[in-house]
């Protein structure tokens, strides 16, 4: 299967490493031989290294927007095996990081990431740090529908 990214950069993978390795890369009932993505190359190119019979990337040297668009892309294409990697380098972000400071946003992104695709744990660890930080009313209304 071709796709294509946003950016106009062609991946060619094996339909049968994308059906083993992915929940929702390719619609159901869906044949086609190519398939455009709204995601960058850079997003894709990552993504795409967890599909297959290779080593995986672990993710440690990128920056934190780097690693939450990845992140999100594996929970949205279901890229099992990327999705475990970037749930704890998420979590890891949290609490790892030099350059965290108060009022920094990056807590608040992974507690809405917990939160969507329910990591109950991560969200656990985060809570404090966001409640101590964020005024409530306008937190609350981010969160998904059924918290």
């Amino acid at each position: 299967i071709v796709f294509t990214s946003s950016d106009q950069k062609y991946f060619s993978l094996a339909r049968k490493d994308v059906e083993a390795h992915t929940g929702a890369l390719i619609p159901e009932g869906r044949d086609s031989r190519g398939m455009t993505l709204p995601e960058t190359s850079t997003t894709l190119s990552t993504l795409f290294e967890f599909i297959g019979t290779q080593k995986y990337p672990r993710l440690l040297n990128g920056n934190f927007e780097s690693l939450a668009k990845i992140a999100r892309v594996a929970e949205k294409y279901k890229v099992y095996s990327a999705m475990n990697t970037c749930c704890e380098r998420m979590r890891r972000a949290l609490f790892h990081s030099p350059t965290l400071a108060f009022g920094d946003r990056r807590p608040k992104l992974v507690l809405l990431y917990a939160a969507y695709h329910d990591y109950p744990h991560i969200f656990d660890e985060c809570a404090p740090r966001v409640v101590t930080s964020e005024k409530l009313e306008e937190f609350v209304p981010l969160l998904p529908n059924d918290f």
